[in-house]
């Protein structure tokens, strides 16, 4: 009994330390800290309405965003997709996609109060990504440029 102890024990000491240098290893693939700032415009828009019919908690906004790299619009960088729910008073649940076009997807995730969205902005955390933003952190302050038109200046950290 006393030996399958010492086995078990050292199974999961492995385990647990392949899995530290599996994590330790694969590190993101940028090298310093970057900021890209994108300007979104909304492609497609979809409401889901969850009961009671109307406006209410739970309800969903899916959007389709076409990002581009400067405010007039002159060069698409990529695309993001966005998942909204709204819950108590002013805030929503917030999710983002960004996929940037040749580099990969950086992904965030928040709460946002329209409250006060609309003057001061909101923020986000960058909660990982693939391709080039594999296992990236920071945030992302999204703000209103214009009434169609979304900035979103991504931080990102190594």
């Amino acid at each position: 009994m006393r030996h399958r102890f010492v086995v078990s024990s050292l199974v999961v000491v492995g385990l647990v330390g392949s899995s530290i240098g599996i994590a330790w290893a694969t590190g993101t693939r940028i090298a310093a800290e970057e900021n890209l700032t994108v300007y979104s415009e909304t492609l497609k828009f979809k409401s889901v309405d969850v009961p009671p019919k109307g406006f209410s908690v739970g309800d969903q906004d899916v959007v389709l965003d076409r990002l581009w790299s400067d405010p007039d619009k002159t060069v698409s960088v990529g695309k993001d997709r966005v998942v909204s729910e709204y819950i108590q008073n002013n805030f929503v649940m917030v999710q983002v996609e960004y996929t940037i076009g040749g580099r990969g997807k950086i992904y965030a995730a928040g709460t946002l109060n329209f409250g006060t969205f609309v003057e001061l902005g909101d923020d986000l955390a960058v909660t990982g990504g693939t391709g080039e933003f594999e296992n990236v952190h920071g945030s992302v302050h999204l703000s209103l440029f214009d009434p169609e038109t979304f900035q979103n200046d991504i931080h990102l950290l190594p």
